[in-house]
C-alpha cells in the first residue's frame, strides 16, 4: 500500500472505527480477493464492532496497492462520509461530533479518586447483585456509554462478568458518570446505592476490599459451616430470580420475619436459595450471625422432633445442655438460642411441607422457607414476604444445562433438545434428570423425548442427589398429600389440556358449586403450587381461567384410572344445563363451544359427537363463537375414528364437513354471513340443505325471507378442499411444509402466517416486518422459517409451541425479492434489487459469499438439490449459475426476451428451467447451452416441476393452469 494511503487510514482511523460495521464491507473485500477466509475469521473473532473495525484497519496496509481502492469503493456505497475523508488528502482532519461522543463526560474532568476508590471497594457487592440491563438504558441515555460500550458489556457470557466490565468502563468516564450510575441504582438496587453513598468505614465490613476470589472463599466457608448445600455439579444462572430473593432477604436486616420462597415440585427452590446466599454483602450486612440450614421435608412428629433436637445441639455453645423432650420445648429452646447466642442469624427451613410443622418454628428469628405451599406461614403471627419461583427455565438456560451434562456446545444440540424443553415447559428437574441420563447414554435423545411425550414419568430416575428416586414420585408427593376431597377435585384437571385456561364457570358447573366456593378451592391449590391462574379474556377484568403444569397432567394421565368417567360427567353436566337437551342453547362460557366434542370423544360418546356435528343449529352457533378452523378439526378427529367401510353410513357428516371447509373464508369473516342462506346453496340431496330449508321455513313465518337456488346441480362436484383467508392483504407467497401438514403464507399486510393445511387454523402469526412480506420458506425439517420483505430484511423464525424471532439479516441495500434455505438448513441465499446474491449463515447472520455479476434487479434465486450450485434470474434477462462455496459465476445464459421472473433446477440438477414473458426456457446447468423451450399462449406467472414425474405445471396470466 502507498504510504499516502496508509497515512490516510491512520489519520482517519478514529472516525472509521466509530462508524464502520465491518459486515458491510467484509464480504465485498473477500469477493475482490483483498482478504481471505483466514483474515475474515480473524476480524470476526473480535467481540465488539469497534475492535473488529480496528482489526480490519490493521490488516489493510498489508494487502497491497489495490486494498485501499477496494476499501474506498466499499465505503462509497454505504459510508459516503467516510469515503470523502479518504479522498480528501493528508491535510484534512476529523474532529466532528461523532468522534467526540465518547468524551462528552470525560471533558468535564476525570472521575475523582474518592469515587474510583468507592467503586473499587464496593466492587464485590455490586458484581454479586447487579444485572446490567437494569441500569444500562439509563446510562446510555445519559451518554455515559455508547452503543459500542453496550455491545462490549453484553458480549460477556455471565451476569457477573457483565457487571465487572461495566465497572471497568465506568471508572474511565467523567465524574458525572458516577452520579448517573448512583441515580440508576436507586430504584432497582437501593442497598447498592446506599453502599456508594456511605462514608468509607474500614472497620465496618467483615468482607473488606479483597479480591473477589478471596471474598468468595470466605463466603463459602461461612455457608459450609451453616450446612448450606454446595452448588450442584451442573448449574445455570437465574439472575433475575436470585435478585428478587436477595432483595426480599435484605428486608430482614432490621426485623425478624419470614421470606417464603415457593414454587412447584422440582422448580429449583433449594438451588436458588443456596445461590442467593452466596453473597458477601448479604451475609455481612443482613446476617452477620451467619446462616443455619435445616432440611425438613414431609416428616411425622417424631422425625420433626429429632431434626429440631439436632438443630439445638448444633446451635448451643453449651454442649452439656440436655436435648428438648417434645416439640414445644424444642421451639422454646430455639427461640432462646437465636435470641441469646445467634442474633441476626438466618434460619433456612428447606422443603417445609405443612402449616402444622411451621408453627414450631415461630421463634422470632429471621427465617427463609422453601416450600410448595405459600400459605404455610399464614397461621403464624409473623411478617411474611413471599417470593415466587417460576415453573420453568427459559430456552437458553435449558440449553445451557443440557450442554453441560452432554459436554456438547449449545449449537450442536439436536432438534430433540428443543422438543424436550417444549414438552416439559423448561422444568428444571426434568431437564437436569434427562441431561444426567444423556451423559451416560448420549444417543438416546429421541428415546427420552418419546418417554416424556407418552407420560412415562416413572422411567426418569434421578442420577444425582435428590430426595425422590424418580420424577413421578417428586410430583406425586404434592398431589397425594392433599385431603381426599381436594385431591379428587384436583384430579378433575386430568380432562383438561394444560395449555388451555379453563374458565371458573366450567368448574362451577362440574362441581355444582357457587363461584365463591370454587375460588376458595382454587386459591388453596394455587397456594400449594398445583394450579396457576390468569385472566381468560383480553380485559384485566375478564373471567379467571385455571390450568396445571404439563408434568402434573402427565402424571395424572399415567396414574388416574377413571379419566373416561370424568369426561362423561362433564358432558352430562352440560347436558343438564341445556334447554330441552339442545346444546346450541348453551351460553358461551369461553369453553364449551371449543371443547365439547373433544370431551365426548374422550368419553367414548362418538355417536353423540356425530349428532352434534351434523346439527345445523350447533354448527351455526359454533361457527359464530369459534370460527371455522376449530370445527374443521372436530370433523377430522371424528372421521379418523370411523372405519373405512362405515363411512358411507355417515354421508351427512361428510356433507357438513365439506360445507364448512369450502365456505371457511366466509365463516371466518365478521360479521358472519347468514349460515342458513349459505346452506341453501348446497345440493338438494345434501343433509345441510335439508336442515337449512326446514329452518328457513320456520323463520319465514316470522317475516324473514330466504332465497332457494332452484337450478343448482343435484350433486356436488366440488373438488375444492378448502378456502382460507388468513391475511388482510394480497398473498405473495404460499408454501407447504415438507410433511404437508402446515402451510406458510406471506402477505402485503406485513405478516407471515403458519397454519394447518387441513383446518386453516393459524398456528403462528409472524409480524415484525415494516413492509410487505414478499417471500417465505420452511427449512428442511420445518423447525425454522424465513420471511423476506421490501423493508430490506430477511428474518429467521424458530417454530415450536411458540414462535421466536432468531435473526434479522440486513445485508442488502435495496428491496429483497427472494430467499431460500440451503438443503442442510445451515445457510440462506437471498437476492435483491441491489443486483447481488448473498449467502449467509442462518444462525449468526454472517455473510460468507457475495455473488456479483448481474447488472439489474435479481428477482429469483435457488439452491441445487445438493447445495453446491445456485441459480439466479434477473431483469438483465439472463440466468446465472454460481458456485456456492466461492460465489464464482460458472454459467451465464443467453438473454431471454424479457426479464427472468422465476428459475429452478430439475431433480438431478443437470437442467435449469427459467420463465420470461410467455416462454419457459431450459438450460444445461454445466455448459449454459439451450436445451429447448416451452411456448405458452399467455404470460407465465409461475411454474412448478413435479418431484416424481417429468411434468410441469404452469400458471398463466389468463387465470389458467396448464
Amino acid at each position: 500500500m502507498l504510504e499516502t494511503h496508509r497515512h490516510l487510514l491512520i489519520v482517519h482511523r478514529a472516525a472509521i472505527v466509530e462508524d464502520l460495521l465491518v459486515e458491510d464491507v467484509l464480504t465485498e473485500l473477500r469477493s475482490d480477493f483483498i482478504i481471505d477466509q483466514h483474515d475474515s475469521e480473524l476480524v470476526e473473532s473480535e467481540r465488539t464492532s469497534r475492535s473488529r473495525a480496528e482489526q480490519l484497519l490493521d490488516l489493510l496496509p498489508t494487502k497491497g496497492y489495490k486494498a485501499f481502492q477496494a476499501f474506498y469503493n466499499c465505503l462509497l456505497e454505504k459510508y459516503e462520509h467516510l469515503a470523502k475523508l479518504l479522498e480528501g488528502g493528508l491535510s484534512e482532519s476529523h474532529d466532528g461530533p461523532l468522534h467526540a461522543v465518547n468524551n462528552n463526560l470525560t471533558s468535564e474532568g476525570p472521575m475523582t479518586e474518592a469515587h474510583k476508590e468507592l467503586l473499587i471497594s464496593k466492587r464485590v457487592d455490586i458484581v454479586e447483585d447487579l444485572l446490567v440491563d437494569d441500569v444500562l438504558a439509563q446510562l446510555f441515555a445519559k451518554y455515559v456509554f455508547d452503543s459500542n460500550d453496550k455491545e462490549l458489556i453484553r458480549s460477556e457470557k455471565t451476569s457477573k462478568r457483565q457487571a465487572e466490565k461495566l465497572l471497568d468502563l465506568l471508572v474511565t468516564r467523567g465524574d458525572q458518570a458516577f452520579e448517573h450510575f448512583l441515580s440508576a441504582l436507586r430504584e432497582p438496587y437501593p442497598h447498592l446505592a446506599e453502599l456508594l453513598q456511605e462514608q468509607k468505614d474500614p472497620g465496618r465490613s467483615r468482607f473488606p476490599s479483597v479480591l473477589a476470589s478471596e471474598s468468595q472463599e470466605i463466603v463459602e466457608s461461612k455457608l459450609l459451616e451453616g450446612g448450606v448445600p454446595k452448588q450442584p455439579q451442573v448449574f445455570t444462572q437465574r439472575p433475575r430470580e436470585r435478585h428478587n430473593l436477595r432483595t426480599a432477604l435484605r428486608s430482614l436486616k432490621d426485623r425478624d420475619a419470614w421470606v417464603v420462597l415457593h414454587g412447584m415440585a422440582g422448580c429449583g427452590k433449594t438451588v436458588l436459595a443456596a445461590d442467593a446466599l452466596r453473597s458477601g454483602s448479604l451475609l455481612d450486612e443482613t446476617f452477620p450471625g451467619g446462616v443455619v440450614w435445616m432440611q425438613v421435608g414431609p416428616v411425622d412428629r417424631q422425625r420433626l422432633l429429632m431434626k429440631m433436637q439436632n438443630l439445638c445441639t448444633r446451635l448451643d455453645e453449651d454442649k452439656h445442655t440436655p436435648v428438648p423432650r417434645n416439640l414445644e420445648e424444642a421451639r422454646e429452646r430455639l427461640q432462646t438460642l437465636f435470641r441469646e447466642q445467634h442474633p441476626k442469624t438466618l434460619l433456612v427451613l428447606d422443603d417445609l411441607w405443612s402449616a402444622h410443622d411451621a408453627r414450631f418454628f415461630d421463634i422470632r428469628a429471621r427465617v427463609l422457607v422453601t416450600t410448595r405451599d405459600v400459605s404455610i406461614a399464614d397461621r403464624i403471627e409473623v411478617m411474611r414476604c413471599p417470593v415466587s419461583v417460576t415453573e420453568g427455565l427459559n430456552s437458553n438456560q435449558c440449553m445451557d444445562i443440557l450442554s453441560q451434562w452432554t459436554n456438547m456446545h449449545m449449537t450442536e444440540l439436536p432438534r430433540e433438545a428443543d422438543n424436550i424443553i417444549e414438552e416439559c415447559n423448561g422444568h428444571p428437574l426434568v431437564i437436569s434428570i434427562i441431561g444426567a441420563l444423556l451423559r451416560d447414554h448420549p444417543q438416546r435423545w429421541l428415546h427420552y423425548y418419546t418417554l416424556l411425550r407418552n407420560h412415562k414419568l416413572r422411567k426418569f430416575k434421578s442420577k444425582f442427589a435428590y430426595q425422590y428416586p424418580n420424577l413421578s414420585e417428586a410430583i406425586a408427593m404434592s398431589i397425594e398429600n392433599l385431603k381426599n376431597d381436594l385431591r379428587n377435585k384436583f384430579h378433575d384437571f386430568v380432562i383438561f389440556d394444560s395449555s388451555i385456561k379453563v374458565p371458573i364457570s366450567v368448574f362451577c358447573l362440574l362441581w355444582d358449586m357457587e363461584k365463591e366456593d370454587v375460588e376458595d378451592i382454587m386459591a388453596e391449590l394455587i397456594d400449594k403450587s398445583l394450579v396457576k391462574t390468569t385472566q381468560c379474556a383480553d380485559s384485566p377484568h375478564g373471567p379467571l381461567g385455571y390450568a396445571i403444569h404439563n408434568l402434573q397432567l402427565n402424571y395424572m394421565l399415567e396414574n388416574c384410572d377413571d379419566i373416561e368417567a370424568r369426561h362423561r360427567r362433564l358432558v352430562e353436566c352440560y347436558k343438564k344445563a341445556c334447554k330441552r337437551g339442545d346444546f346450541s342453547s348453551l351460553d358461551d362460557d369461553g369453553y364449551v363451544y371449543w371443547n365439547l366434542v373433544h370431551h365426548m370423544l374422550e368419553a367414548k360418546q362418538q355417536g353423540k359427537a356425530i349428532q352434534l356435528l351434523t346439527n345445523l343449529a350447533w354448527v351455526t352457533r359454533k361457527l359464530e363463537v369459534s370460527g371455522p378452523a376449530d370445527i374443521i378439526n372436530d370433523y377430522i378427529k371424528v372421521d379418523k375414528l370411523i372405519e373405512e367401510e362405515e363411512k358411507d353410513e355417515f354421508k351427512n357428516l361428510k356433507d357438513f364437513y365439506n360445507f364448512v371447509r369450502t365456505n371457511a373464508h366466509m365463516f371466518a369473516s365478521r360479521p358472519i354471513p347468514d349460515i342458513v342462506q349459505t346452506a341453501l346453496s348446497e345440493p338438494g340431496d345434501n343433509d345441510v340443505y335439508k336442515q337449512a330449508k326446514e329452518e328457513a321455513l320456520k323463520r319465514s313465518k316470522q317475516s324473514r325471507h330466504y332465497v332457494d337456488w332452484c337450478n343448482k346441480e343435484s350433486e356436488s362436484a366440488q373438488s375444492l378442499e378448502m378456502t382460507v383467508k388468513p391475511h388482510d392483504g394480497t398473498i405473495h407467497c404460499c408454501v407447504f411444509s415438507s410433511d404437508g401438514k402446515t402451510i406458510l403464507s406471506s402477505s402485503s399486510d406485513g405478516k407471515a402466517k403458519v397454519w394447518e393445511a387441513m383446518s386453516g387454523k393459524v398456528l403462528h402469526c409472524l409480524e415484525d416486518h415494516d413492509d410487505i412480506v414478499i417471500c417465505c420458506a420452511f427449512n428442511y425439517d420445518n423447525t425454522k422459517v424465513l420471511t423476506t420483505s421490501h423493508d430490506r430484511t430477511v428474518k429467521i423464525w424458530k417454530l415450536g409451541v411458540q414462535h421466536e424471532l432468531k435473526l434479522t439479516y440486513e445485508g442488502h441495500k435495496q428491496d429483497i425479492h427472494c430467499a431460500a434455505f440451503s438443503p442442510t438448513g445451515k445457510e440462506v441465499i437471498s437476492c435483491s434489487a441491489d443486483t447481488t446474491i448473498r449467502i449467509w449463515n442462518c444462525d449468526t447472520g454472517v455473510t460468507s459469499v457475495v455473488c456479483k455479476g448481474h447488472s439489474e434487479v435479481v428477482r429469483w434465486c435457488c439452491f441445487s438439490s445438493d447445495g453446491l450450485k445456485i441459480a439466479s434470474g434477473s431483469d438483465d434477462q439472463t440466468v446465472k449459475i454460481w458456485e456456492t462455496a466461492t460465489g464464482k459465476c460458472l454459467v451465464t445464459t443467453d438473454k431471454h426476451d424479457r426479464f427472468v421472473s422465476y428459475c429452478c433446477f430439475e431433480r438431478d440438477d443437470s437442467l435449469v428451467y427459467a420463465s420470461s414473458a410467455t416462454v419457459i426456457r431450459i438450460w444445461n446447468s454445466d455448459s449454459g447451452e439451450s436445451c429447448g423451450s416451452i411456448e405458452m399462449a399467455e404470460e407465465v406467472l409461475a411454474f412448478a416441476l413435479s418431484p416424481v414425474e417429468h411434468k410441469i405445471a404452469v400458471a398463466l396470466s389468463d387465470a389458467t393452469v396448464q
